[in-house]
């Protein structure tokens, strides 16, 4: 009796281990066609890493990169990694950028390039491939070429969305530093007014960011808490990959994680919304109540058509004096009073480089604002009235032989530089101080 009882418990022990496998093979098989259909998602390795870093995704978004700060509006998370297009280490002040020297020191010389992420050379991961420093090793080559005991740092000042504005008060903060600063900005000041959606103009273009620290809300402590618990989450599956061996557990593992992150979309769309009460109008811009300018901007710049045209250069005329040429005036008056040598540059833009466009770089005009060319021709009419009123001399880089020899893409988009094209600036502002600043 006891030796039949112990067959049918083994019989169903098997049983229900064949149940289970066949259970298994046939979840696993109906995981993987409907995955190779494209029906489901499943989680991979690198959607969790980026979760660990906390990186750019509908949930993530830039805000998760940056902190507040008093002067400036925000920056970089400092000493952290991230992912934007490339990989970036910030350093302890929240720039892209080594540690920057606490004080002047013996016979180095230190420049710094203010302005937005054109100015710190956003694309490129490696720092050899930056304008800084490759302008810093050209300095220090020129240096040791002329005998001089001199050694050159230049230290990247620049943000990603930064306005003149702001890079004015980088350049304040960091004067004493200094022994000269290069303005090298353009494209955000003329896109500030076209991009907002809203109210026209605001001081800094992360509205949304800093629009949210006034908001006293606990859905910000909510989103706080899932962003941290998916970190967790996803460094727990990254420390144990054999469960992401079975198609169906990465298929369960991806909808909770899709969950979540739907969410928090969810709480950012109610914060948004709470934050919204705090936003605000400049009173001496008039503005057309009946239609939004920008938005018909949006739709509609593509075809350059001319009342398009026409609204473009209305905004851009109204906010270029307040983003762009006050601000460099600014940092004009105080370098020269304090002997800080400056130059003015107008960054390099696809559509308006005095150059031809390559077939890899035709492919992301697509993404190309018209506006660029309307916004070119104000800045030179700023520039101009510098010169006349200030003695400001302005360095336009799409004019000029420059960009027009090279074979090579220098452009990844409409606004910033490869490799390549950060060489031909590095090695442009390399010709400009040795005949503005070294050889006078």
């Amino acid at each position: 009796m006891n030796i039949r009882r112990e067959k049918n418990k083994i019989v169903f022990i098997f049983y229900c281990f064949a149940v289970m496998f066949i259970t298994s093979v046939l979840l696993e098989s109906s995981v993987y066609i409907l995955y190779k259909l494209g029906k489901v998602e499943l989680i991979n390795s690198n959607k969790l890493f980026n979760m660990t870093k906390n990186q750019n995704s509908p949930a993530f978004d830039a805000s998760w990169q940056l902190i507040p700060h008093p002067y400036f509006g925000y920056t970089y998370k400092p000493n952290s990694g991230f992912l934007n297009k490339t990989y970036l280490e910030s350093n302890s002040e929240g720039f892209i950028d080594e540690e920057f020297p606490a004080e002047k020191k013996g016979d180095t010389i230190i420049y710094g390039i203010i302005g937005g992420s054109a100015a710190m050379s956003w694309g490129v991961e490696k720092r050899d491939e930056r304008i800084d420093y490759q302008l810093e090793a050209l300095l220090n080559a020129y240096a040791k070429e002329t005998g001089s005991n001199k050694r050159y740092q230049v230290l990247n000042l620049g943000v990603g969305s930064y306005i003149q504005y702001q890079a004015t008060q980088v350049f304040f903060y960091y004067k004493n530093l200094l022994d000269g600063v290069i303005v090298y900005s353009g494209h955000n000041e003329i896109a500030h007014g076209i991009i907002l959606t809203r109210d026209v103009p605001v001081q800094y273009p992360w509205t949304d960011l800093l629009l949210l620290l006034k908001v006293e809300s606990p859905l910000k402590h909510e989103i706080y808490y899932i962003r941290d618990k998916l970190s967790k989450y996803a460094n727990f599956l990254l420390k144990r990959q054999y469960l992401l061996y079975s198609h169906s557990l990465r298929f369960f593992f991806n909808r909770i994680v899709e969950n979540k992150l739907k969410r928090i979309d969810e709480l950012n769309k109610q914060l948004k919304e709470e934050a919204d009460k705090y936003s605000f109008n400049m009173p001496h811009i008039k503005r057309d109540t009946s239609r939004d300018p920008a938005e018909y901007i949006h739709q509609n710049f593509l075809q350059g058509d001319t009342e398009s045209i026409a609204i473009q250069k209305k905004v851009i005329k109204a906010i270029v004096p307040l983003v762009y040429t006050d601000p460099i005036v600014d940092v004009y008056t105080v370098a020269k009073a304090r002997g800080v040598h400056f130059l003015n540059i107008i960054q390099p833009m696809m559509l308006t480089v005095d150059r031809k466009i390559t077939p890899e770089e035709l492919k992301e005009t697509k993404a190309t604002p018209f506006y660029e060319k309307t916004g070119l021709e104000i800045l030179r009419e700023e520039a101009d009235k510098m010169k006349k009123i200030y003695g400001i001399e302005t360095y336009d880089m799409n004019e000029g032989y420059w960009f027009r020899d090279t074979k090579k893409d220098v452009f990844i988009d409409p606004v910033h530089l490869t490799p390549e094209g950060n060489k031909i600036v590095a090695n442009y502002l390399f010709k400009l101080i040795k005949e503005e600043w070294l050889n006078r």
